[in-house]
C-alpha cells in the first residue's frame, strides 16, 4: 500500500515533466509560427487559411467519433485491473475503426476541395485536408501511450513534429511559398508526430498476448463512442471556434476572421501549460478508477491546486501584456487582435480546470450528462454568435465563445463535484488569484509608456518576481506542496537543480520549514 502511494507522486511528477516539456515545445512552436504565418500571409490571406484549417479541424473532430477517448478510457481501466491482453484488444479495435473513418473523410474532403475551393487556394486546401489523415490515426496510439502513463513517447513525437513545422514554416517565409507552404508545414508536422507516436505504441502492445474482447465490453465501447460522437459534434460549436463560420458569412471584412483566429490560437497556447498538469493527473484518475475509485477526490483536489498555480498567473499576465505583446509579435497590422485577446483570455480561465472534471465524468461513464449539458451550451453559443458577431465582429466572437465555455464549465464542474462529494480548494485558489491580480496590475504600471520590446521584457521579469513574492507573503504554499514539488527536482538539468531547491524552500512559509 505504501509503495503504491509513494509511486503516484513520482509517476505524476515524471509525466508532468514530459508533458511540460511537450507543452514548452508546443508553446514555442505556436509563438514562432504566430510570427511566421501572419507575416508571411497578412490578415487577408491568413483569414482564408484559418477558415480552411478550421473546416479540416472540424472534419478531424467529427471523424474521431469518440474512438480515441474510448482507447484511453478502456485501455487505462484494464491496465489498472492488470489485464494487458484486453487492453491490447481495445487498441487493435479502435485503431482499425479510426483508420477506416479517417480514409473516408479525407476522400470526401478532397472531393469537396475540387468542387468548391476558391481560385488560388486549391493546393493549400488539399494539403490541409490530407493532413487530417495522419492526425486522426495518431490520436489512437497517442491515447494508448497516455493509458500506459508513458508520456515521454508522445512528447518525442510532438517535439519532432514541431521541429518540422517550424523548419518548413521558416522556409515558407524565406522562399515565399505563400499559403501552400504553410499548409505543407502542417502536413509534414502531422506525419512526423504520427510516426514517432505510433511505432512505440505498436511495439508495446505486440509484446502482450491478445485476448478477445468480451461481448459486454464491446457493448460498453459502442455506447461510450456513440455518446462521444454526439459530444464531439456539440464540441465543435462550444469549444472549437464555430464563430469562424459566422465571421466568414456575417462580416464582410475577412480580416476580422484572422483577428479572432489569432486571439483564439494564443488562448489555446496558454491552455497548453495547465494541460501539462491535467494530462498526467487525468491518466492517473482513469487508472485509479479501475483500481480504487475511493481515492479520486483526493487526487482531483491536489491536481486542482497546481492547475491554479500554473494557469492563473499565466492568464492574468497575458492580459496585462496583451497590447505590447501583439505589437511586438505580429506588427501594427494586427493591433486589433489585442482587445479580442483580452476578452478571450479572461473568459478562458475556468477552462484551464475543465479537463480534470471532464475526465471524472468519462471515467464514471456519465457521458449522457455531458451530452445534455453541452447541447444546452451549444444552443447558447449559437444564439450569442448570432447576436454579437454582426455588431461587434471579432470581439463579439470572443465574447460569445468565452461566455459559452464559462457556462459549460460551471455545469460540468458542478456535476463532477456532486459525484465525488468533492471539496474544492477555493481558499487556495482565491489566494493565488489575489497574487495574480496584484502581479497583473503592477506589470501594467511598469510597462506603460514603453516600447513593445521593453514592455514585454520588463513585464515578464517583474511579473515572475512579483508573483513569487506574493506567494511568499500570502503563505499559499505549504510543506505538503514542497514535498510534492520536490519530485520534479530529479527531472531537471543539474545546472537548475540548486536554483529550484533554493526557490522551493524560499516559497514555503517559515512555520512549515521544520516539517
Amino acid at each position: 500500500m505504501s509503495a503504491q502511494v509513494a509511486e503516484k507522486p513520482a509517476t505524476m511528477a515524471r509525466n508532468s515533466f514530459w508533458l511540460g516539456l511537450e507543452s514548452v515545445g508546443d508553446a514555442l512552436t505556436s509563438l514562432s509560427m504566430a510570427v511566421v504565418i501572419p507575416r508571411a500571409l497578412g490578415p487577408a490571406k491568413l483569414g482564408h487559411f484559418a477558415y480552411v484549417a478550421w473546416l479540416a479541424g472540424v472534419t478531424k473532430t467529427l471523424g474521431g467519433l469518440g474512438i480515441p477517448a474510448a482507447t484511453l478510457k478502456y485501455m487505462a481501466e484494464y491496465l489498472g485491473q492488470g489485464s494487458p491482453g484486453i487492453a491490447r484488444g481495445v487498441f487493435r479495435v479502435t485503431l482499425v475503426a479510426q483508420t477506416a473513418i479517417a480514409c473516408l473523410l479525407v476522400l470526401a474532403g478532397l472531393t469537396m476541395v475540387s468542387l468548391f475551393t476558391e481560385p488560388g487556394y486549391g493546393l493549400m486546401s488539399s494539403l490541409v485536408v490530407i493532413a487530417v489523415l495522419p492526425g486522426m490515426i495518431a490520436a489512437v496510439p497517442s491515447q494508448a501511450n497516455v493509458a500506459a502513463e508513458d508520456f515521454s513517447t508522445n512528447t518525442r513525437g510532438s517535439l519532432f513534429g514541431n521541429a518540422i513545422y517550424v523548419t518548413v514554416g521558416i522556409l515558407t517565409l524565406i522562399l515565399h511559398w505563400d499559403v501552400a507552404g504553410v499548409a505543407a508545414s502542417l502536413l509534414a508536422m502531422r506525419v512526423g508526430e504520427f510516426l514517432l507516436r505510433f511505432i512505440p505504441a505498436l511495439a508495446r502492445v505486440r509484446g502482450t498476448p491478445q485476448i478477445p474482447l468480451p461481448a459486454a465490453l464491446r457493448r460498453r465501447m459502442v455506447l461510450f463512442s456513440r455518446d462521444g460522437a454526439m459530444l464531439l459534434l456539440l464540441n465543435i460549436l462550444v469549444w472549437d471556434r464555430s464563430e469562424i463560420l459566422f465571421l466568414k458569412y456575417l462580416r464582410p471584412d475577412i480580416r476580422e476572421l484572422a483577428f479572432y483566429a489569432t486571439a483564439f490560437s494564443i488562448t489555446q497556447t496558454l491552455l497548453v501549460l495547465p494541460a501539462a498538469l491535467a494530462g498526467p493527473a487525468g491518466a492517473r484518475l482513469m487508472v485509479q478508477y479501475g483500481r480504487d475509485a475511493g481515492q479520486l477526490p483526493a487526487l482531483l483536489s491536489t491536481a486542482l491546486r497546481y492547475l491554479g498555480l500554473a494557469a492563473l498567473p499565466l492568464f492574468f499576465g497575458t492580459v496585462a501584456l496583451s497590447g505590447p505583446g501583439v505589437a511586438l509579435v505580429f506588427g501594427p497590422r494586427f493591433l486589433p487582435v489585442a482587445p479580442v485577446l483580452v476578452v478571450a483570455v479572461l473568459l478562458a480561465i475556468p477552462r484551464a480546470f475543465l479537463p480534470l472534471f471532464w475526465t471524472v465524468l468519462q471515467a464514471t461513464e456519465d457521458q449522457k450528462y455531458l451530452v445534455r449539458w453541452t447541447l444546452l451550451s451549444a444552443l447558447i453559443n449559437l444564439s450569442l454568435d448570432w447576436l454579437l458577431i454582426p455588431r461587434f465582429g471579432a470581439i463579439g466572437a470572443a465574447a460569445a465563445n468565452g461566455v459559452t465555455q464559462l457556462f459549460a464549465t460551471i455545469g460540468i464542474v458542478a456535476r463532477a463535484r456532486g459525484l465525488l462529494r468533492l471539496e474544492l480548494p477555493l481558499r487556495f485558489l482565491g489566494r493565488v488569484t489575489l497574487c495574480s491580480l496584484v502581479m497583473s496590475a503592477a506589470v501594467i504600471l511598469l510597462a506603460a509608456g514603453r516600447s513593445p520590446g521593453q514592455a514585454v521584457f520588463i513585464g515578464v521579469i517583474s511579473g515572475v518576481l512579483i508573483f513569487l513574492f506574493m506567494l511568499r507573503i500570502t503563505g499559499c504554499l505549504e510543506s505538503q506542496d514542497r514535498r510534492r514539488l520536490w519530485h520534479l527536482h530529479a527531472q531537471m538539468p543539474k545546472c537548475l537543480q540548486s536554483a529550484f531547491c533554493w526557490g522551493l524552500w524560499a516559497l514555503v512559509p517559515v512555520a512549515d520549514r521544520k516539517s
